[in-house]
């Protein structure tokens, strides 16, 4: 089957493909020797810009068209001109506050730090697995930043480089999967507007990072079918791999992935040494390593019974029932929702029991509540209820609007097969946050409901105008007032506020701008207690953000200590001084705090409070010194 529409490629994918390939590769590939310094780094980082440079493109190619006029005539047009505003908005809130996404703090950027500590990607020893059993495809592309910059400030460029790349890619893969060009042209500009889209454009998160490689892989796929170029089958089979290494819940993706590439077997088979070469890169960029890894270390290659040991497993039907509900729940909610004290309320009076009881042991904590938030963040946020909305008006109107004219059934299936990925990927999640970790499959979701010529009609309707306006108010809003990066005096504001009125409201507002303002280093008062002499430090913790703890990054290490470290091997390894939880620090070392204290022959010399999430009480923090 050929597409019936060109495929035309955004500028800069390509080089943006290459980078993370390279990374990728370059992560795993010079491990076994311990080659993650920065020398080693630095000389394959010149080797793959040589063999960049050599195969660039002719100027004929890129310079008939100047990309600067182009831009500047979009930039004429109301949706591309609100999507550069927001996205400047969203470059604006990275460059001003330092990252705070909870998930990068307490495992992603850690363990690259301790893959760059060894030279090596290695299997850390530490109770939380997070840091082992993970995917690595972020990880990979910030590791040669980290190395060469010594900070973390600059690792939201991966994501507003994503974010930059998004509508293009939109269009070009709804148009090769039969989408009319008007819709395809409003959607390329709206969808980015989905809270778990923009919030994350200036965050390390890995949810919209994660959501640009299923679109590039089908991109290259239909881009194939009508060029009939091995590259373009080599861009796709690499972007799939690159799909599940940044994402394990992408894995269903593969099926419409598959199904674009499927008219192109019988060339592949032709070029054996071209398809071995590609399908081991891809495998090599892949979560296949990681897999192997998991197996070799934990017996399961997903690493969940590492995870899940305290969960009980369900069934693909319960699975698919309460993530289906979240997912919609989710994609519904605005970003600012003033009524969810009032649905929490209702929803925990009204929730069966049998069926609370049944899904409780069986998904992450607060999983079972359906609860909502007043202030959606970058960790929870799903589509939204904008681009929502407008999905919803648009597939009305193509279901009145009949069948599309040449619709072949090939292309109808092609289109819908990304739901029976969503399908699978539902029927075994039990996340919370399932509305943020579905960021990557809405984008290919949406052309099966707004493929019809009905679509086409509505779309240059007063409706879709306002919803699609309705939408930028919506996601600039959230942009400019989240407590992760925000773009107004929030402290000063709320603390005028706060002396003329007294609100629950504002106190809980002012707590929440609080701890997102500290989150980044929230660990700092304990390096006071710890010398800066002493080039490594031990840590007891679960997921409370240990970054703070390597802070500056090239001058100390961490070190987890478990139950069964010794005081001799704690002193083996030159630790001094040792950073806990009196939280999860009991849970980890199996031992009431006091006596294992008084069994490495230590000395507290520092306790304090830190209140590190919103829903939380604050903990009190040790620093244990060993004599």
């Amino acid at each position: 089957m050929t597409p019936p529409l060109r495929v035309t490629s955004p500028p800069g994918l390509r080089p943006w493909l290459w980078f993370n390939v390279a990374a990728g590769a370059a992560g795993w590939a010079l491990s076994p020797f311990g080659g993650l310094q920065v020398p080693v780094l630095l000389a394959v980082a010149a080797v793959v810009a040589w063999i960049a440079w050599k195969r660039r493109p002719e100027p004929s190619q890129f310079l008939s068209r100047p990309l600067g006029s182009r831009v500047l005539r979009r930039l004429c047009q109301p949706l591309p001109l609100a999507f550069a505003l927001l996205a400047l908005l969203t470059f604006a809130g990275g460059v001003l506050h330092p990252p705070s996404n909870y998930d990068g703090l307490s495992y992603r950027t850690p363990r690259v730090l301790f893959w760059l500590a060894e030279g090596r990607w290695h299997w850390v020893e530490s109770a939380y697995q997070r840091l082992n059993v993970r995917t690595a495809g972020f990880e990979w592309a910030t590791l040669p930043i980290l190395a060469l910059f010594k900070t973390d400030r600059f690792l939201f460029l991966l994501n507003t480089v994503s974010f930059l790349l998004f509508p293009g890619l939109i269009f070009s893969v709804w148009r090769g999967l039969g989408v009319p060009g008007r819709v395809a042209r409003a959607w390329m500009w709206l969808l980015p507007t989905g809270g778990c889209f923009a919030l994350q454009a200036g965050s390390i998160g890995n949810d919209l990072f994660g959501a640009i490689w299923p679109l590039a892989a089908l991109h290259y796929a239909l881009r194939a079918r009508r060029t009939g170029q091995v590259s373009d089958v080599a861009a796709s089979l690499l972007a799939a791999g690159l799909m599940t290494s940044a994402k394990v819940s992408n894995l269903p993706l593969l099926l419409p992935v598959g199904l674009g590439l499927l008219p192109l077997a019988g060339m592949l088979l032709r070029r054996p040494l071209q398809l071995g070469v590609t399908a081991g890169l891809a495998a090599l960029v892949s979560f296949l390593p990681t897999a192997v890894l998991n197996v070799k270390y934990c017996g399961d290659w997903t690493g969940l019974v590492m995870e899940r040991a305290l969960l009980v497993h369900g069934s693909p039907a319960l699975y698919f029932v309460h993530s289906s509900a979240l997912l919609a729940m989710q994609s519904a909610v605005p970003p600012i929702c003033p009524g969810a004290s009032a649905w929490n309320g209702w929803i925990g009076t009204h929730l069966p029991s049998g069926w609370k009881a049944r899904i409780e042991k069986r998904v992450e904590l607060g999983a079972a509540s359906y609860e909502l938030r007043e202030l959606n963040n970058e960790e929870n946020a799903g589509l939204g209820t904008g681009p929502t909305l407008a999905a919803l008006v648009l597939a009305v109107a193509s279901l009145r609007g009949g069948r599309k004219h040449g619709d072949t059934g090939a292309l109808r299936l092609l289109r819908g097969s990304s739901w029976i990925s969503l399908a699978v990927f539902l029927a075994g999640t039990g996340m919370v946050a399932c509305g943020r970790v579905a960021a990557p499959y809405y984008a290919l979701l949406l052309p099966a409901l707004i493929a019809g010529p009905g679509a086409a009609r509505a779309v240059r309707g007063r409706a879709f105008g306002l919803l699609a306006a309705f939408s930028y108010v919506l996601a600039g809003a959230i942009v400019v007032i989240s407590p992760a990066r925000p773009l107004w005096p929030a402290a000063s504001v709320l603390k005028h506020l706060r002396a003329r009125h007294d609100s629950p409201t504002l106190e809980k507002a002012a707590l929440t701008f609080e701890i997102y303002s500290k989150r980044w280093d929230h660990l700092a008062s304990l390096r006071t207690a710890i010398p800066d002499t002493e080039r490594v430090v031990g840590y007891i913790g679960w997921d409370e953000s240990e970054t703070s703890l390597w802070r500056p990054f090239d001058r100390r290490r961490v070190f987890h200590v478990t139950a069964a470290d010794t005081a001799e091997q704690l002193r083996a390894r030159g630790l001094k001084y040792i950073a806990l939880s009196t939280d999860t620090a009991p849970w980890i070392l199996k031992s009431p705090l006091e006596d294992w204290v008084r069994g490495v022959r230590g000395t507290v010399v520092l306790k304090t409070k830190l209140r590190l999430r919103v829903s939380g009480q604050p903990i009190e923090w040790w620093v244990v010194r060993l004599e």
